[in-house]
């Protein structure tokens, strides 16, 4: 038997590490003229309707739509997760870059406080 359409185009490559402008840049749908000329990145943006449309003309049983539905839901929300991820990396950066501004003004304030605490001990003793 056939290998399913499904399976055919290529394979996650198992890589979180990819931007996000690979789904910003335009893609182009020129050379896809059936259901198994998509790749991952195709599959994941293409409007619905042309995808189903695709399908029905490739013919795929009611399994291999459902197996296709499934693979583009897993596909879209890798990139979600992948967009997240990225996010929370980025945010955690600028946290960890404002605590050490932050931390460097306490040392500061801390430091300044000592010497005005020990400038106004001085000052109590000279008027006493």
């Amino acid at each position: 038997s056939a290998p399913s359409p499904v399976t055919e185009a290529t394979s996650y490559d198992g890589s979180y590490e990819e931007e996000e402008s690979q789904y910003t840049t335009p893609i182009s749908y020129d050379n896809v003229k059936t259901f198994s000329d998509l790749s991952d990145e195709q599959i994941a943006n293409i409007d619905f309707k042309e995808l189903t449309r695709l399908m029905t003309e490739a013919g795929l049983s009611d399994e291999d739509v459902s197996a296709a539905k499934a693979r583009r839901r897993r596909l879209k929300n890798r990139h979600s997760a992948r967009v997240c991820s990225n996010k929370k990396r980025e945010k955690c950066s600028e946290l960890t870059e404002t605590n050490k501004v932050l931390c460097k003004k306490i040392a500061t304030l801390q430091s300044e406080n000592a010497l005005l605490r020990n400038e106004n001990a001085g000052l109590k003793q000279t008027n006493h």
